[in-house]
């Protein structure tokens, strides 16, 4: 009954992020949680227990041996079964799902090598809203699959010493509480251990201990501890339920995400290089509050997201490098009282900085920061009550700030628009400047927002009034739309505050310590790997 009740709380929490799947990021995530369809397959062990489409599983009893190698894949149908691959391969052809259990429970696959599918291994829910249970993975070898192991709405199993390499995404875990992982090696894989953390029932109850290892390095998932520094060989950190982490001077590589926060507070991540996974930082309130963490002087690049903020309350991010992220620098999601200044976002390939939310992200502050060359500057949805000031957005391929003022209408009909940000002291040179986009157009005049402070407004590469008095501030204000205008427009760029270089002398022995640590994985796993069969199906 308690998993029943964990399975339809998913289920409901899914139909919640439903309604705001058109924001950017909602469908990325939440992607996983399609109804699990069985896939195509060759071979069956049948709810009676017979094997249909091949001849090399040998049943005793109720354990399946397997006899040689085998070009296929299984779905299996019979629980209290124990499959022994006896050191055998399982081979695809780079689609579909080696093996498939669906509401299956007290299973043992063993000793089996999973090559070459879309999906090595799938445990996942189906009708009746079950999941998996008491499934044991041991000794496996998961390699050269698109996703490795994966677990959908399926919990208390055991996964237990099994090597999951080169596969695009290695462990992926959907809400499937109280499973335990022990002395797994997890090498060479793109994103080694993804984690859903929008989905957080279990989150606290997985048994993740630092036996588990990727590219040689430790995984740290702690829940519930305090007052504590992460170990520096850490290879994967998640804090479930802490206060005051320290994480810092890390290099964290291929995870999904880098580093994840849920209700955890008053943390500091600190001086970290994160690179090449789905997200570099993540923070999540989930049930209870995520505040007060500091992410301070981190190179994070070359993820899908640098940093993600979902439901979090005062966060300071100051000091980081964030680039060439292959979405958005930093996104802010109904997270309020945030604090992002002397940053260099550069070179992202959607937004530098957008701040959005199904409630509002308000009373954030953006300062002096240098917002270049990224799709977009600065975007703004359902976001309101902000200070924008001191920053350099410049060269930006599209705009340097978006205004998309949705809105909404409370109970007497009246429209409530999220605006009322304030901008001053910005430089907005050689992009589009400013684009609003306001869902009501009779309602236009609400959207309103402050573009100077009364003394100054923003520098815009634009502007081509003139400056009679020589006070540094122009004659006519510079028009953004019918109610919106910098009255105070300045005649020169603001002097953003120089920010200290990241210099190659502290990139490079991080870099090179992750990369022996991956060459020294490969030599031991090509010793070992056992060769794939030649056969067809």
């Amino acid at each position: 009954m308690k998993f029943k009740s964990i399975v339809s709380s998913c289920i409901l929490l899914f139909l919640a992020l439903s309604l705001c799947c058109s924001l950017q990021f909602v469908g990325s995530v939440s992607a996983n949680f399609s109804f699990p369809m069985m896939p195509t397959h060759s071979i069956e062990i049948t709810k009676d227990g017979n094997v249909t489409g091949t001849d090399k599983i040998q049943r005793s009893g109720n354990v399946y041996s397997f006899k040689g190698d085998i070009m296929g894949n299984i779905v299996i149908f019979r629980s209290g079964i124990v499959i022994d691959g006896a050191s055998y391969t399982l081979q695809g052809k780079g689609s579909s799902v080696g093996i498939w259990l669906q509401e299956q429970s007290d299973v043992e696959i063993r000793n089996l090598h999973v090559r070459n599918f879309d999906s090595g291994m799938v445990f996942t829910w189906g009708y009746s809203s079950n999941g998996c249970k008491n499934i044991t993975l041991s000794g496996n070898t998961i390699a050269d699959n698109k996703y490795g192991v994966t677990f959908r709405l399926s919990g208390s199993n055991n996964i237990l010493g099994n090597t999951i390499t080169n596969n695009t995404y290695g462990i992926t875990l959907t809400p499937s509480p109280n499973n335990t992982f022990r002395n797994n090696q997890l090498t060479n894989n793109k994103h080694s251990f993804w984690v859903l953390w929008t989905e957080t029932v279990g989150m606290a109850d997985y048994i993740i201990d630092t036996s588990n290892t990727i590219d040689g390095k430790p995984i740290v998932y702690w829940v519930n501890e305090h007052d504590k520094t992460v170990p520096s060989d850490a290879g994967y950190v998640a804090l479930v339920n802490c206060t005051n982490i320290a994480v810092q001077n890390l290099v964290l590589v291929n995870n999904s995400p880098g580093i994840m926060l849920v209700a955890t507070s008053d943390s500091h991540i600190t001086k970290n290089h994160i690179a090449n996974s789905s997200y570099g930082i993540v923070l999540f309130a989930a049930y209870k509050q995520c505040a007060g963490n500091t992410i301070t002087e981190n190179i994070i690049t070359s993820n899908s997201q640098g940093i993600l903020s979902w439901d979090a309350e005062g966060t300071i991010i100051t000091g980081n490098n964030i680039t060439d992220n292959q979405e958005n620098g930093i996104s802010l999601y109904d997270s309020n009282g945030t604090i992002i200044s002397g940053n260099v976002i550069t070179k992202n390939k959607a937004h530098g900085i957008i701040i959005q939310g199904y409630h509002y992200s308000n009373n954030n502050t953006i300062s002096d920061n240098h917002i270049e060359n990224n799709k977009n500057g600065i975007v703004f949805e359902y976001a309101c009550n902000s200070m924008i000031t001191g920053n350099n957005i410049t060269s930006n391929t599209q705009w340097g700030l978006i205004l998309t003022y949705l809105g909404f209408y409370n109970r007497h009909h009246d429209f409530h628009p999220f605006s009322n940000n304030t901008f001053y002291h910005n430089n907005f040179v050689n992009n589009q400047q400013v684009l609003y986009s306001v869902e009501d157009q009779t309602d236009k005049n609400l959207t309103i927002d402050h573009w100077d402070n009364g003394t100054v407004g923003n520098y815009w590469g634009n502007y081509n009034g003139t400056d009679s008095d020589g006070d540094g501030i122009g004659d006519t204000p510079y028009i953004i739309d019918e109610y919106n205008r910098d009255t105070c427009p300045l005649m020169s760029p603001v002097d953003v505050t120089t920010l200290p270089e990241f210099h190659s002398w502290i990139v490079l022995p991080l870099l090179l310590v992750a990369t022996l640590f991956i060459v020294v994985c490969k030599q031991k796993l090509s010793k070992n790997a056992k060769k794939p069969a030649d056969s067809s199906y």
